[in-house]
């Protein structure tokens, strides 16, 4: 559970640690079949690429979600993450007043002294770049899902697209991405100053 709040460059360190810590102890993992038999029936459907790094962030969100009611998804932007319920910057004044509901009771206290109760059923999902201006209080009441930019990388949205292309076509189009995509990538990240982060 606790690899989705690390960024990628983190996790071989944390499980090092885990290694040291506690010797001879693997952590287990859980297959969820039933979960990865409709992901990849709903992914086919769609005509998407089931990328391994990917379907484990969704595994991660989705065990997140069995414990928490308040959930945040961090991602860069083009992380391949879909776009959920609040997404957006993380302001300090309306984050802290969430806080009641985040808490096990799910409660709402309006400044007027109003209280609504959350549905139990339902969840609440942020979809942040950072976390800067939530507290820590907002944090512990959060479930955690980091999703890196080499989570979904270029290549399975591009195999995706071209599946609905003609063979041929597709064969053209894909060697033209792979042999300019990569250089293009790089020399806009370079030159390149941006107006806006997407």
């Amino acid at each position: 559970m606790n690899l989705s709040k690390l960024v990628d460059e983190d996790e071989a360190l944390f499980l090092s640690l885990i290694d040291d810590t506690f010797p001879g102890i693997k952590l287990t993992t859980f297959s969820w079949k039933d979960l990865q038999k409709a992901l990849n029936k709903h992914i086919n459907l769609l005509g998407l690429i089931n990328y391994p790094s990917w379907n484990l962030k969704v595994i991660q969100l989705y065990e997140t979600s069995l414990v928490r009611h308040g959930l945040m998804v961090l991602e860069y932007s083009h992380s391949g993450c879909f776009r959920l319920v609040l997404d957006g910057p993380v302001d300090a004044v309306w984050i802290e007043n969430l806080n009641s509901v985040l808490d096990d009771n799910k409660t709402l206290t309006l400044a007027n002294g109003d209280r609504i109760v959350m549905a139990a059923n339902c969840k609440l999902v942020f979809e942040p770049d950072n976390v800067d201006n939530a507290s820590p209080a907002t944090i512990s009441r959060m479930g955690m899902v980091f999703m890196s930019s080499s989570v979904l990388p270029w290549t399975p949205i591009l195999d995706a697209w071209l599946k609905t292309r003609s063979n041929q076509e597709a064969t053209v189009l894909k060697n033209l991405f792979n042999s300019i995509y990569e250089d293009l990538q790089l020399l806009l990240l370079i030159k390149l100053k941006p107006k806006m982060f997407l």
